[in-house]
């Protein structure tokens, strides 16, 4: 992306909450895609900035391809009183630094593209105040749906409202979050903005197991019950041959789920847990397992059922907001949160029924659904109608 040549396209600049970055790569990953998908019709910026342990000063990663530059910065985190005081200055001070690159080096943005509300809302709001420059809010949080959003105060609440209802255009992720926004007094006025599934091709690799069970999540058990899913397996295990659960991810709940896997598999020739795996490397799960689990409590989309469709994969879904509006019985089981006799049923069945699902189809309904050049043309559409 030149200076010479920005005049070609509008430039947006994307200010985002979560984003892939070198402490967590999965971080946001819906995110960059989205971004990537933007800059098919659009020049864009990406900031992103966070804290990081044992910095003395802030650091600024630079990745630029021919229509996106990313600016991830990290700076120093305090551990004094009032860190989060300290914290805000410095995030501000990491987007004025690149704010400023942005306008030496390219020039000033057509439209503001905050990503997870409040943070990055706040900033755009106030750079429409000062120089005019048009906003849009995407939202993605399941707050609005675990009752999160309700336990924050009211300033809080009050400036998330205000932000999006102020924006020039406003998108969500599913209709299940919009209608669990909109009942807060949210703006009803929201496009709906997919994420994106990038179609692979399918590797070779060597079976291991009769049954390769895969679960991908972040290690919070009260949002994702993984630990029901561990029970689950090893119980179905003393009539289920072959039997094999994956666990990907990290998160604070790490350890317990952990000795939790060595309490009831000893042997550990049940559950294996890898930790976190980048993008790449969750879609290499997901082409050697058999078929996915999903048994979060709530969940605005469920970016990896998506990506497991789009492997050929059938998977097990909870009825946990998102999902449902693209699972069914033509690829996969629809069971309810916290159902544990449900769930075991429904490993039961998937057990002995995967290979009926044809793979082909699975792929081909993901990419109609889910595909880059349809979220290009959604957000195009959506820019252009604020700019102009």
């Amino acid at each position: 992306m030149q200076k010479n040549n920005l005049s070609e396209r509008k430039l947006v600049f994307l200010i985002s909450k979560w984003y892939p970055n070198e402490d967590d790569p999965q971080l946001g990953v819906f995110i960059r895609k989205h971004a990537k998908a933007i800059s098919e019709n659009f020049d864009v910026i990406v900031f992103y900035a966070s804290t990081k342990e044992g910095l003395k000063h802030i650091r600024i990663d630079e990745f630029k391809s021919y229509r996106l530059s990313e600016y991830l910065v990290y700076f120093p985190k305090s551990n004094l009183p009032g860190s989060r005081l300290i914290h805000f200055f410095r995030y501000l001070r990491a987007f004025l630094t690149v704010w400023k690159r942005t306008l030496l080096q390219y020039r000033k943005p057509d439209i503001i593209h905050s990503y997870i509300l409040l943070r990055p809302a706040i900033l755009a709001w106030l750079i429409r105040l000062m120089q005019g420059i048009p906003y849009i809010v995407s939202e993605q949080w399941s707050g609005y749906a675990t009752g999160k959003y309700l336990q924050r105060n009211y300033i809080f609440r009050w400036l998330c409202r205000m932000t999006f209802n102020a924006a020039n255009g406003r998108t969500c992720v599913s209709n299940f979050l919009k209608d669990n926004m909109t009942r807060y007094g949210f703006s009803s006025n929201i496009e709906i903005t997919p994420n994106i599934i990038e179609i692979q091709s399918e590797p070779k690799f060597n079976r291991k197991y009769d049954c390769s069970i895969l679960m991908v999540a972040d290690m919070v058990d009260d949002i994702k019950n993984i630990s029901a899913v561990v029970r689950s397996v090893v119980s179905l295990s003393k009539k289920l041959s072959g039997i094999h659960l994956k666990l990907v991810g990290h998160g604070r709940d790490f350890e317990s789920i952990k000795s939790l896997c060595k309490e009831l598999d000893p042997g550990e020739t049940l559950i294996e847990m890898t930790g976190l795996r980048t993008n790449e490397e969750v879609y290499h799960e997901l082409w050697n397992c058999d078929f996915l689990i999903m048994n979060s409590f709530f969940e605005t989309f469920s970016l990896i059922c998506a990506e497991a469709l789009s492997c050929g994969k059938p998977v097990i879904a909870t009825k946990c907001g998102g999902p449902q509006e693209f699972i069914n019985d033509q690829c996969g089981i629809l069971i309810e949160p916290g159902n544990d006799k449900e769930l075991m049923a429904a490993i039961e069945e998937m057990y002995g029924n995967y290979k009926k699902y044809d793979p082909q189809k699975l792929r081909n309904y993901s990419k109609e659904l889910f595909s880059h050049s349809k979220s290009a043309e959604l957000f195009n559409r959506i820019i252009k109608a604020t700019i102009d």
